[in-house]
């Protein structure tokens, strides 16, 4: 089976209701059977925090923007080496955590690779 990139928006009072309201969104959206690469396919989540929101925000576009503008290496110079390694060590694998980042008090945004 494959792989596939998703991110998810959510809300909850703690960012483990915001996973779990996302999980139980997309098994509703996309069924219980697996597969689904989707979060529902995730076991959870790994917080990466930021100096600040609009930081969080471009980290996440950068991750996530897989165009001809920029490679790989231009995207992990702008986020930085470590930073960047550590995300995708956490993100690409299917079947472990998905990353995480809180966009205020009572939302997060769920990314990574999941089953499908």
């Amino acid at each position: 089976m494959g792989a596939s990139f998703f991110t998810t928006i959510s809300h909850g009072n703690t960012i483990g209701e915001a996973f779990d309201e996302a999980v139980r969104r997309a098994q509703y959206d996309h069924g219980h059977s697996g597969y689904t690469g989707t979060i529902a396919e995730k076991p959870g989540y790994y917080e990466f925090t930021f100096e600040s929101l609009d930081r969080a925000l471009e980290v996440h576009r950068l991750y996530n923007e897989w165009s001809d503008e920029m490679t790989e290496a231009e995207r992990r110079d702008a986020v930085g080496a470590e930073l960047w390694d550590r995300i995708t060590e956490v993100c690409e694998q299917k079947w472990d955590p998905c990353a995480a980042i809180k966009i205020d008090d009572n939302t997060w945004v769920f990314f990574g690779y999941a089953s499908c």
